[in-house]
């Protein structure tokens, strides 16, 4: 009983772009330790102790940049900077570049407004693979389908007001330009 009344919560936890980043580079690397320990210590484990840490001493990291969230996501560029500063593999670079592109330019969007980091990285994901959409239509059609429900499920929580939930799919443009950039490239 206790676990479906928290469904929620699991499945916010499932549906963070950081896990979906760290299960990506998992994957992309072929399950390389080295990668897997990288990917998922760093964007997964250290993410989610600062996370706990800085939402239970808030105001020493608030008076740093002003808000939580804009530490945890300056974290995670940083993290993912790292990662992509280490990889020569063309395919991981390609990879890393569109998480390192989307984590600079939803760091600077939080400046402006606030907005569903969640749905943001799903809907990036959603814009690149819209560019590729004829060679990989189930991948549109699935981050499509999790991007609404992520969405409906941040609604759901009281997580993001609507238009928070909104701007998130500010995502989704950027990672089109990513897509486009890197074919003109």
């Amino acid at each position: 009983m206790h676990l479906v009344k928290n469904w929620p919560q699991g499945a916010a936890l499932l549906t963070h772009p950081a896990l979906l980043e760290a299960v990506w580079l998992s994957y992309w690397s072929r399950w390389q330790m080295g990668w897997v320990l990288a990917s998922w210590g760093l964007l997964v484990g250290m993410s989610g102790l600062l996370y706990l840490w800085v939402y239970q001493r808030p105001r020493d990291i608030s008076q740093l940049l002003g808000s939580e969230r804009r530490f945890l996501l300056l974290w995670h560029l940083l993290a993912i900077g790292g990662l992509w500063a280490a990889t020569a593999e063309p395919l991981l670079h390609l990879w890393l570049s569109l998480f390192l592109w989307m984590s600079f330019w939803g760091f600077l969007l939080h400046w402006l407004r606030e907005y569903s980091f969640h749905v943001y990285g799903w809907s990036g994901m959603l814009g690149f693979f819209s560019v590729y959409g004829a060679s990989y239509p189930l991948s549109v059609i699935g981050f499509a389908g999790v991007t609404l429900a992520v969405g409906y499920l941040r609604h759901y929580q009281k997580a993001h007001s609507p238009p928070e939930i909104f701007r998130g799919l500010l995502g989704f443009g950027l990672g089109l330009l990513f897509a486009l950039i890197h074919e003109l490239t």
